[in-house]
């Protein structure tokens, strides 16, 4: 990539992925988090001035803006992914291991995917460096040219295990998908990834479910909403026309078209993760509020 700065950063990682493979061997973790302290340091290990100087998060429009360039991608790691994991994973763990998908061929699909963090998170949780062979398509879905070429160079040097061909980046609108760029194979898992992207109210969740549902095959959805104290008077993330949250409407249209479509399977309750109103643990170590539902279900 031709900015100095991104191929600082990239350097970084592949150079931390390269002494770890040499002196731990390549089962050795790197973490989510040490992958966004390589973003938001600088050369000397400081973080970089332009982020403590400004009110990056609304420079960004509090995530909601497209990249455009490296400044901004970095202020989204920096603003945005010190709080990105819910502090219940034995519930996604459960659900996850019991369909023992860490064992299954995966398709994962990343809706809005920005630099990749969803997928980088599940990688980071449910796969070893082994593991990572049953994968056979990651498909970011994204609208910033910029964070799509990230998210890949990303994925090139912390997981190099994955192979580069396997990876497929979708310059489009989310409204925009047709049913080509989400591939019918009935003996791989897809998963579908939803981080954040549902609280923004850009996406048509009533299509977006019937493509998805309209592809034979197992799929595992599961989506994140960064919930707050005050999400309910904080009218970007609730619709005036029904006075939802986005969110939470996308979650009802979904369990609306599973129950209502005689070809899905929604597979036992032990699979399912019902909306949950859970909490977070920031770089800070402070709880925060977070949405979170995963749905298992079988399309015929």
């Amino acid at each position: 990539m031709a900015n100095p700065l991104i191929n600082r950063i990239l350097e970084k990682i592949k150079n931390k992925r390269d002494y770890r493979d040499k002196h731990f061997g390549k089962k050795a973790y790197f973490r989510f988090y040490e992958i966004r302290n390589l973003f938001i340091q600088n050369d000397d290990g400081n973080t970089h001035k332009f982020l403590i100087a400004s009110d990056g998060r609304n420079q960004i429009d509090r995530g909601r803006k497209t990249l455009e360039n490296i400044e901004e991608c970095i202020q989204y790691w920096y603003s945005y992914c010190a709080a990105i994991v819910p502090n219940s994973w034995g519930k996604i763990y459960e659900a996850y291991f019991n369909l023992n998908m860490h064992k299954q061929d995966v398709e994962i699909y990343d809706y809005g995917s920005g630099q990749g963090q969803a997928t980088i998170l599940l990688l980071d949780n449910f796969y070893t460096s082994q593991d990572k062979s049953l994968i056979k398509s990651i498909n970011f879905i994204e609208l910033s040219e910029l964070a799509l070429k990230i998210s890949k160079n990303i994925l090139k040097y912390w997981s190099p295990d994955i192979l580069q061909e396997k990876i497929h980046l979708i310059k489009k609108d989310i409204n925009m998908l047709d049913i080509n760029d989400l591939k019918e194979n009935e003996n791989t898992y897809k998963i579908h990834l939803f981080s954040y992207i549902l609280d923004m109210g850009v996406v048509d969740a009533k299509k977006l479910i019937e493509k998805i549902l309209n592809i034979k095959g197992k799929h595992f959805i599961w989506a994140v909403s960064q919930n707050s104290n005050n999400d309910r008077m904080n009218k970007a993330n609730i619709n005036p026309k029904t006075n939802k949250l986005f969110f939470e409407e996308f979650y009802d249209e979904l369990d609306l078209q599973i129950s209502n479509s005689p070809n899905i399977e929604k597979k036992s309750q032990n699979y399912q993760i019902d909306l949950l109103n859970t909490k977070i643990i920031n770089s800070s170590f402070q709880e925060k509020p977070i949405l979170i539902f995963g749905r298992y279900i079988e399309v015929k």
